[in-house]
C-alpha cells in the first residue's frame, strides 16, 4: 500500500487497494478492484503486473495473518531491530520471547470465540 500512496499520492486510492486487498469473497475483490479501475486505469495495470495473489487475500492460496507482503525477510527485519546488533544468544532468546508472545496472544483471542467462526469473519457475513 506505501506504493500506490508514494506513486499515485493518492490516499483514497490506497484505501480502495487496501479494501480489495483485505477482501475475502471475490464478488467483493471484484467489486472494490472495479473502483480502482475507475479511478485510476494506470494503478490497476500495476496492480495486475504485481499479481493478486501477491497481495489480495482473495486470490492468496494460503493464509495471510493479515500479512500483506511477499517479503518476509522485511517482516522478520522489522520485527527484530530492536535487538539486531545482540549477542546470538540474547537474539535467539528474543526470537523465542517475541514468537511465545504471538502464539500466547493469538491462542488468548481465539479462546474467546464462541461460534464457528472469528469475530471478525462474522461481522464480513
Amino acid at each position: 500500500m506505501r506504493n500506490v500512496i508514494s506513486w499515485y499520492k493518492n490516499k483514497s486510492l490506497a484505501k480502495m487497494v487496501c479494501e480489495a486487498a483485505f477482501s475475502y469473497r471475490r464478488k467483493d475483490f471484484d467489486l472494490n478492484f472495479a473502483k480502482i479501475r475507475q479511478a485510476n486505469g494506470e494503478c490497476t495495470n500495476y496492480l495486475e503486473g504485481i499479481g493478486t495473489s501477491k497481495w489480495s487475500r482473495t486470490y492468496f492460496l494460503g493464509d495471510r495473518y493479515n500479512l500483506l507482503t511477499s517479503n518476509t525477510v522485511e517482516q522478520l527485519n522489522n520485527a527484530l531491530t530492536r535487538s539486531r546488533f545482540s549477542p546470538i544468544i540474547e537474539l535467539f532468546m528474543f526470537i523465542q520471547r517475541m514468537l511465545t508472545r504471538w502464539f500466547s496472544a493469538r491462542r488468548t483471542k481465539s479462546a474467546k470465540c464462541r461460534g464457528f467462526v472469528t469475530p471478525e469473519v462474522e461481522k464480513v457475513m
